[in-house]
Parts: structure tokens; sequence; C-alpha cells
């Protein structure tokens, strides 16, 4: 009995969700390394603090690559506690890029990252309406 193919449509608003984290993940790596990692690697600081800053460079680069991957899954196959668990980390780097921006620089505009993160959520939460208008 061979596999059958999975028929279902691509939820269009997962599907946009998905290549805008991708697009994160690449901006994260390209633009934002040489823009604040490199730098940071390159000052001053303890080997100790520069190693811990390594780890937490890569780790978000990971995080947000499984996201994109997680997002590009669901697209597909809805899973809707996946889906609660995106949107959670999500809400959580936007929580910390505004609340950082507004204590360091009284400001949201020098770190506007966390516009992608509420852009996400936002396609998840209307993908999921869509989804259940359709499905009932």
């Amino acid at each position: 009995m061979e596999p059958q193919a999975d028929t279902r449509p691509v939820n269009r608003p997962l599907l946009i969700a998905a290549g805008l984290m991708t697009l994160t993940v690449l901006v994260h790596a390209f633009v934002g390394g040489p823009e604040v990692y490199d730098p940071v690697r390159d000052s001053a600081i303890t080997p100790v603090a520069r190693s811990v800053t390594s780890v937490v460079w890569h780790v978000i680069t990971a995080v947000l690559a499984i996201m994109a991957a997680g997002l590009f899954w669901v697209s597909r196959h809805r899973c809707r506690p996946l889906e609660v668990m995106l949107i959670a980390i999500q809400l959580s780097f936007a929580g910390i890029f505004i609340g950082y921006g507004l204590a360091d620089f009284g400001s949201l505009l020098p770190m506007p990252q966390w516009i992608i993160f509420l852009i996400g959520p936002a396609l998840m939460v209307f993908a999921g309406a869509e989804h259940d208008q359709t499905s009932s």
C-alpha cells in the first residue's frame, strides 16, 4: 500500500508567515551579523562574555530557523499546539524588543524587530480564523 499524498491546500497566511520568518533568519544572519554580532565579538569584553554572546547569537539563529520550518510545516499540516507555541515565542520576542526599546532608548524605532514578531502571530491568528470558517 502506497502512502497517500496530502492534497490539502497550503494555508496562505501561514505560508506568508513562514516566508517572513525565513527572511528574518537571513536578515539576522547577514545584516545583524556584521552590524551587531561582529562588533561585540571584536570588543574588549571578557572571553566568557564573548563566548556567551556567541552562544546566544547562534541559539537565536537556530530558534528563528526552527520557527520558519515549523511555520512551513503548519502551513500544510494544521497543528494547533505547535501554532500556539510559535505564536508564544514570537510574542515573547516582540515583548522583549518593545521592553528594551522603551527602557533603553525611550523609543521603539532603534530596534524595530518587534514588528516582524507581531506580524507573524497576526497572520497565524488570521490563518486560524480563516481555517475555522472554511471547516464549518
